[in-house]
């Protein structure tokens, strides 16, 4: 049917049609009508650059940014009538805007500040975005701490060498203003600095507040909020009269349900919001969080501005860290000895220093291994990767169930590509069937799955990890039975396991392998990453982001091109948002 319509319009715009995907040739028809076809492609430009995480896009008399090396070998013409397509615009298409003003609702389609172009949309969303921001940052906290009890409570950590002067400044500034953010790599101690903000936290405000005081804690996933409850209950256990904290995912403090919308426009009832893994935020999440923070809360993220941006539009949290020096501060520390090897491939990979991370993965490091891409047969390359992470699979089938857990959080195989012979679906199913039809009738076998929607009912969220335990039935294949059931961590900090009928989970996947965006929020003590050709395209991000994932050992399989490639190009995502930060 696309085709059909496509051969019937394509008379109209036949550049911009034989150029963009349909759909953004589809959203300028629909918003433009009958226009000349250079506005056509502008427009057309947008939604693809929209589509792809950008907030806007950048004309210059002579180029445009991002390009479009993605559409076509050969460009420049396209790029060329985009180019036009901007100096023909007229008021019934454009309207000029500042990156100062937050408060002006543009009502054209496209909405122009100097060479910076938005669709109206992303022009709203940015500037609210920065205008709760501003009102967050700028209030005062409502619960007033005591100083001195501050500074005693530092002074004293920093003694003992349980604080650093990194992790005591940062402590500082969230106990002193509204908004604070904190950055810093795997091992720098962002929960651990958290942890000991809530205690100092606690332990600084009166009697009549402490009554009252609320907190809560949230991630992007199910996974990373179970860390960062596991890890913030351990913190919190010696405190006296401490409320339990429970963590929850980013969408369910919101009331956010599976449509996307929010169930509830009033605040979040907090006094302190602490989320964690916060480079994961999109800009419709953030806007969302960031209009539900009450007047006088206090807002502490965490995350690591160098990992991958989110799925959805913008980098919301590098773009933050890197604007706001007044309101951020950057652990560079990193404290664990296992992670030393692997913190300098991850510095080499940020840097983009290609020279430095083959040596690196060349060498003999202690926790690193590189591995050639292989046989250019799929048969071939499916083997060696079954022969390489299967004992690791197969290990857990000889323990205790209520262990299965604790084995399968030890090992994992992280790759960029969803699709494809050596993509995350492709690999799961080759697992699957394989352990499936190698295991005899009745036997019982384990499954790590990753949870693709919520459940509140059975406190279950997107993203977390859990166990299959199934027992075969060679009749009925890979179909779910009664009697099978799968296991979680409850979100108690304490490690204990719940059992939950198979039955009545909601959807979910394989987890042999996982996405390198759905391993963020998770760690294991060994990753065996795979980097086929188009990985690349990813950029250096995919690359830290993995290698971040490692506790104590990274294998990377995949050729020199790829990996080269990979680490020279590095993911950006523009918008005004770091120009219109500096005048907070």
């Amino acid at each position: 049917m696309d085709s059909l319509v496509q051969s019937v319009v394509q008379v109209q715009w036949p550049k911009v049609s034989a150029f963009f995907p349909y759909i953004d040739y589809a959203v300028a028809k629909c918003i433009l009508g009958d226009v000349e076809e250079p506005i056509a492609a502008l427009l057309a430009y947008l939604s693809l650059a929209a589509r792809e995480g950008h907030l806007c896009v950048k004309i210059d008399a002579d180029a445009i940014y991002p390009e479009l090396t993605q559409i076509a070998e050969d460009n420049q013409e396209i790029t060329s009538l985009i180019i036009q397509g901007a100096s023909v615009l007229t008021d019934k298409w454009v309207c000029d805007v500042s990156l100062h003003q937050l408060t002006d609702s543009p009502i054209t389609p496209i909405c122009r500040s100097g060479r910076l172009y938005y669709l109206q949309r992303c022009w709203k969303q940015e500037s609210s975005i920065l205008k709760h921001f501003q009102k967050s940052a700028s209030s005062a906290p409502g619960i007033i701490l005591s100083n001195e009890t501050v500074e005693n409570n530092l002074k004293d950590l920093e003694a003992e060498n349980k604080l650093l002067k990194e992790q005591a400044d940062a402590i500082r500034l969230a106990c002193s203003q509204a908004v604070t953010l904190i950055a810093g790599g795997p091992g720098t101690g962002k929960t651990y600095t958290a942890g000991e903000l809530i205690k100092i936290y606690w332990k600084s405000m009166n009697d009549v507040d402490r009554l009252h005081c609320k907190i809560v804690l949230a991630a992007p996933t199910g996974k990373a909020a179970a860390n960062l409850q596991k890890s913030l209950s351990r913190a919190m256990a010696n405190i006296d009269d401490f409320p339990g904290i429970h963590a929850k995912t980013i969408h369910s403090l919101l009331g956010i349900k599976n449509s996307g919308k929010r169930s509830d426009a009033e605040p979040i009832n907090a006094d302190l919001i602490l989320i964690d893994e916060s480079s994961m935020i999109d800009a419709s999440l953030m806007e969302e969080l960031l209009k539900s923070v009450k007047n006088g809360a206090r807002l502490v993220l965490l995350g690591d501005r160098h990992q991958l941006p989110p799925v959805g539009a913008g980098m919301l949290f590098s773009d933050l860290i890197q604007s706001c020096s007044k309101y951020s501060i950057e652990l560079k520390r990193c404290l664990r000895a296992e992670l030393q090897t692997i913190i300098h491939l991850a510095s080499s990979i940020n840097k983009g220093d290609y020279a430095s991370a083959d040596d690196v993965l060349s060498s003999e490091c202690s926790g690193i291994s590189r591995i050639e891409w292989g046989s250019n047969s799929i048969k071939a390359m499916h083997q060696a990767i079954l022969e390489r992470a299967l004992p690791f699979f197969l290990e857990s089938s000889k323990i205790e169930p209520e262990s299965y857990l604790n084995t399968f959080s030890r090992f994992c195989i992280l790759c960029p590509l969803r699709q494809g012979p050596y993509g995350v679906d492709a690999l799961n199913e080759l697992f699957f069937r394989h352990i499936l039809f190698s295991t005899k009738n009745d036997e019982t076998i384990a499954i790590p799955i990753l949870l693709l929607a919520n459940d509140a009912r059975l406190e279950l969220s997107n993203g977390e990890i859990g166990i299959l335990v199934k027992r075969i039935d060679k009749k009925h294949e890979g179909q779910l039975q009664v009697g099978d059931y799968a296991l979680f961590y409850c979100h108690d900090g304490k490690n204990s396991i719940r059992k939950i009928p198979a039955l009545a989970l909601p959807k979910f996947e394989y987890a042999f392998c996982l996405s390198v965006h759905k391993s963020q929020g998770s760690e294991f003590d060994r990753v065996l990453l795979l980097m086929p050709e188009g990985s690349e395209r990813f950029g250096r991000e995919v690359l830290y982001t993995a290698v971040t994932r490692a506790r104590k050992h990274i294998e990377i399989w995949g050729s020199d091109a790829v990996i080269k490639s990979a680490i020279e190009m590095k993911a950006n995502r523009l918008s005004g948002m770091p120009e219109r930060l500096t005048k907070i």
